[in-house]
């Protein structure tokens, strides 16, 4: 997982600090988490959407001053290549529910994921 290499961000490049590229960082989260609640979509997509935004920001600077439908269209197309076609996303979710289940703790994401893994 590459969640801890933000620091690396090619952002920094583009004279972004990196509390300007966690905003960022945070910001498109939020708005995929607002947008998979709006379409009921299984936690799981939301997270991959979130990973593969993360590892998109990874390898491309945010270009903040245009949010044209071009650019949204380029990224688009560029997303897959940029990311060597990696679709074979790691999420936490296996380890996530072995700690709650060590912990006796479930909460509602614990119980989705359970279910997306059965």
């Amino acid at each position: 997982m590459v969640l801890h290499r933000r620091e690396f961000s090619p952002s920094k490049k583009d004279g972004i600090s990196f509390k300007k590229d966690s905003e960022l960082w945070k910001l498109y989260c939020s708005f995929l988490q607002e947008l998979g609640t709006k379409l009921k979509l299984p936690q799981v997509i939301v997270a991959c959407a979130m990973m593969l935004c993360h590892q998109f920001y990874m390898h491309q600077l945010h270009d903040v001053y245009y949010k044209q439908k071009e650019l949204i269209l380029t990224a688009e197309r560029l997303l897959p290549a940029t990311i060597a076609f990696d679709f074979d996303i790691q999420l936490p979710y296996e380890p996530l529910v072995a700690a709650f289940t060590r912990l006796d703790l479930v909460c509602d994401l614990a119980k989705s994921s359970m279910e997306f893994h059965k």
